[in-house]
This record gives structure tokens, sequence and C-alpha cells, in this order.
């Protein structure tokens, strides 16, 4: 069952600290629904200002009635906004403390429900303090009043909690910055080795156009050699060595004997371009492979750097706020013994 919040209650969040409003907001409506039956939760005091602190302080002590707190003006989490007590509404018309009741006979006071949903939010219950039980009081854990009184205000007069924001806004800043850098670093090392690449391949472009243009200028002198007569009287023959007997081959014909060089000639050249394009394309691909790993390994460890480099961000902020918490309940711990 759904209920509406009590604009007595929704009034009093509003003067809350703005840190804690949603919050606040929260636990109120998840006391409303897990109350089903005739009891509604009411904040009954919020922020609380020097004065009223200083006149409750009075009671029981210069003012006639019953001591309701041992905190003077500034010594209260309710001064900075950060505590809250409640009651109960019966029927939308009579206010209980009652901390035993079962309005909705679900087997758990509703008090008790209320003590539940705080707790689960990170508030503290004044009925759990040894001396002093201050039932119907909530207030947020991480706070004192001697750090909050030393921070400075802001012109609504709540404490500016600039630390812990730095530190976020400062932890995320560092990440940015981390992955930004990690980033321009893979970017340029791969604009390195394109570089590196773009010049081995006009490297290869350029043997392989020298070479053709050797094998045109060789064809050339080829073309001349063959347009110059051939002298008769030079004698042709041909010496080759077959299985270390020697065989001379004269040749009738000096015009055959000419043609058969340059052909011969020309096959060797081809054989020579042939192998050096070979060794040339080789010698690319292996250069090219060496990059694609050299690049694989570099980008490997800028990835792992810039994972150490996040998780180092934010280690040190649970650890203020288990010092803060360590803090108050020695704070507390000394208050109950004096």
């Amino acid at each position: 069952m759904n209920k509406s919040m009590d604009s007595v209650t929704k009034q009093r969040i509003g003067l809350l600290h703005p840190s804690v409003r949603t919050e606040v907001a929260k636990i109120i409506e998840e006391c409303d629904n897990a109350l089903t039956g005739r009891a509604k939760i009411r904040i009954t005091q919020g922020l609380r200002t020097s004065e009223e602190q200083d006149s409750l302080y009075a009671q029981g002590r210069t003012k006639p009635g019953k001591k309701v707190t041992n905190a003077k003006a500034g010594q209260s989490i309710h001064n900075y906004g950060f505590a809250v007590d409640i009651c109960l509404i019966i029927d939308g018309k009579e206010a209980s403390w009652d901390t035993a009741k079962d309005w909705d006979n679900d087997g758990i006071s509703d008090w008790n429900e209320c003590v539940k949903i705080f707790a689960k939010y990170g508030w503290e219950w004044g009925g759990n303090w040894k001396t002093f039980k201050d039932m119907p009081h909530f207030e947020k854990k991480g706070y004192t009043w001697q750090a909050l009184a030393s921070k400075k205000k802001d012109k609504y007069g709540y404490v500016i909690l600039m630390l812990l924001i730095l530190v976020i806004f400062s932890a995320c800043g560092s990440r940015k910055t981390n992955r930004s850098k990690a980033k321009d670093g893979v970017k340029s090392k791969i604009e390195l080795q394109a570089e590196v690449r773009a010049t081995e391949t006009s490297r290869t472009q350029n043997d392989i156009i020298e070479n053709k243009s050797s094998v045109t200028e060789s064809k050339g002198e080829e073309k001349e050699n063959r347009m110059k007569p051939l002298d008769p009287n030079r004698p042709m023959k041909r010496i080759e060595t077959v299985n270390g007997n020697t065989r001379t081959t004269v040749w009738e014909n000096a015009e055959v004997a000419e043609n058969t060089k340059l052909e011969t000639s020309k096959k060797s050249e081809q054989s020579k371009l042939g192998d050096r394009s070979v060794l040339t394309s080789d010698s690319t691909f292996r250069a090219s492979a060496n990059l694609e790993k050299a690049e694989e390994s570099t980008s490997e460890k800028l990835d792992r750097k810039t994972d150490a480099q996040r998780g180092f961000g934010f280690w040190w902020i649970p650890v203020i706020v288990l010092i803060l918490i360590l803090v108050s309940y020695l704070k507390r711990k000394w208050k109950s013994i004096a």
C-alpha cells in the first residue's frame, strides 16, 4: 500500500543538508511503504539552529523539564543538517514514540521496521547508544560535529564538503588523462609503423623500377650490337665442359652464333631480376610481420599500463572514509566514557 509523504516531513527534508535530502526522502518513502497499518512516519526535527540547540541544552539545567541532550550549540549533528528525529503518526492524528507497538500486525514493531530501513542507508540510531539513549534520533554515519565545525559554510549556512568532491573529481580526471595519454601513445606508434611500411614499399618499388631500367638499357645495347656488322674472319667457337671432358663447337654461321649469345644473355638478366624481386618481396614481408608483432606487443603493454593506472586512482577514497568512521567511533567512545 503506497502512501503519500507527510507534508510536514517534506518541509523538514527540504531544510536538511543538500547532500542527504534525496536519500532521506527515499528512506521515508520506504518506511511508509513498509508500515501497512495505522502508523505513518513523520520527521519531527531535522536541521536545528544554534538558538534552538542552546534552548534544548538548557532544558533540565537552567530551564524546567527533563534533560534531552548533552550537546551545546555546534556540538550536535542536527546543527549541520545530517540528523533527524522521528515519531509515528497514528491514524493521521496522534503522535506516538512507542518503539514496541506493531500497528500493522506483521510480527515486527513499526519503529524497528524504520530502524532497519535507516540502517540500510548508513544511518545510526540513537537507541543503540550505550549511554544517553536517544530513541527518536537518527544521524548519517561518517560525520562528527568536530569535523563539520571546522569546515567552511556556503551562503545558506551549510558546510561545504569539498574534500570528498575534490578527491572524486581528481581521480576521475587522472583516469581520463591516463586513458587519453595511452591512446595518443598507441596512435603515434601506429603512425610511425605506417611510415616505416610506406618507406619499405617505396624502396621495393624503386628497386624494381631500377632493375627494369637496367634491363631496358641492356636490351638497347643488344639491339645496337645486333646492328653492327659481324667480322667473318673472327673465329667463332664455344667451349663446353661435359663430365670433365672439353668439347669445342664451331659455328659455321657467325650470325647464328651472335644471336645465340644474345638470347643467353637476355635469359640470364631476366633470371637475376626475378631473383632480386623475390628477395625484395620476401624481406618486405618479413619486415611487415615484425612490425605487426611489435605493434601488438606495444598495444598490450599500454593496455596493461592503462588498467593499472585505472585501478590506482580510487584506492585511497575508501581509506579516507574508513579513517573518518574510525575517528567518529573513537570520539563517541570517548564521549560515552566521559
